[in-house]
């Protein structure tokens, strides 16, 4: 909703056009699916003509005016100062010392790795084949006997509040970001207090039931952006700010019990041990195959 209702038209700069604009499109969006789908429409005839214009090339003014900034180091300053003010501190710093590298790519973008030219878009298809339904035959049987009893799971406002304070990261599918829902959660007295309620609500009730995915699938989604390798191109899936939230909040409550359940089986979920013991183990693993191989390393296999 907020990307499609808040997408900016370069052509329209007053603030009484901005806030018609943004009223005709909140009301298309009350008209149910009909006004959505012009609203994306819309939106994508924007972004079209956005990129268009931006690849039809400057004026020999303008492109001799930016690299006399980039030159004096402007556009890092810009980026530097804009991530301070809306208080991601490590990544400003990280830009002003050089330590900043790669960045996102567009589709139509090439790369080169080992002397092979390739299209952004094309890796990333590759990289994401069609979808396929599971079998049953093929998913490992869960034991129905021996499993821990479900303990009733309780979010309160505190703890989202507590969470939103530590929230970091980019926008996902709807274009909110960790800043905006921080300042919606926390910075708009009743209605934020309101929100506060709701959200623990749903947290708590995540926690407790299977929802239909028909229910919670816009929160699943996740934005695909293609990072640069330097060289190459590594596909990443930006969450929804708010299921981040979510998902943290019931972390919190739930650390102790994960650890004890997971103990170092579950090397890839935060959670504190697990993946030192995979370390120590693998590294246990290794001095012993190396003092039974001797100088013979064949005999280690």
């Amino acid at each position: 909703m907020l990307d499609l209702t808040l997408r900016r038209d370069p052509r329209i700069k007053k603030a009484k056009k901005v806030r018609e604009t943004i009223e005709s499109r909140l009301d298309l969006w009350e008209q149910g699916e009909k006004g959505r789908e012009t609203l994306l429409q819309e939106a994508t005839k924007i972004s079209r003509r956005a990129h268009s214009s931006s690849r039809r090339g400057e004026s020999e003014s303008r492109s001799k005016r930016e690299e006399l900034e980039k030159a004096a180091g402007l556009p890092k300053m810009r980026k530097f100062r804009n991530f301070i003010q809306a208080g991601e501190m490590r990544r400003g710093t990280r830009i002003l010392t050089g330590r900043e590298k790669g960045g996102v790519l567009d589709g139509e973008d090439t790369f080169t790795k080992r002397g092979q030219t390739y299209q952004v878009a094309e890796t990333l298809k590759a990289k994401h084949p069609p979808e396929k339904t599971p079998q049953a035959a093929v998913l490992e049987a869960m034991p129905r006997e021996g499993l821990p009893t479900l303990t009733p799971l309780l979010i309160t406002e505190e703890d989202i509040a507590a969470v939103a304070r530590r929230l970091q990261g980019s926008t996902g599918p709807s274009g909110f970001d960790s800043t905006q829902l921080r300042t919606a959660v926390l910075s708009l007295g009743r209605e934020s207090r309101e929100l506060r309620k709701e959200l623990a609500n749903f947290a708590t009730e995540m926690g407790r039931r299977v929802f239909e995915w028909d229910q919670v699938k816009a929160l699943m989604a996740c934005r695909l952006v293609a990072l640069d390798k330097c060289p190459g191109v590594r596909p990443v899936g930006i969450r929804e700010a708010i299921r981040r939230l979510l998902g943290k909040a019931v972390m919190k409550e739930t650390r102790e019990e994960l650890q004890e359940a997971c103990g170092a089986d579950q090397l890839c979920s935060g959670l504190m041990g697990g993946l030192e013991g995979g370390i120590h183990a693998v590294r246990e693993l290794w001095e012993t195959l190396t003092q039974e191989a001797g100088d013979n390393p064949e005999k280690a296999f």
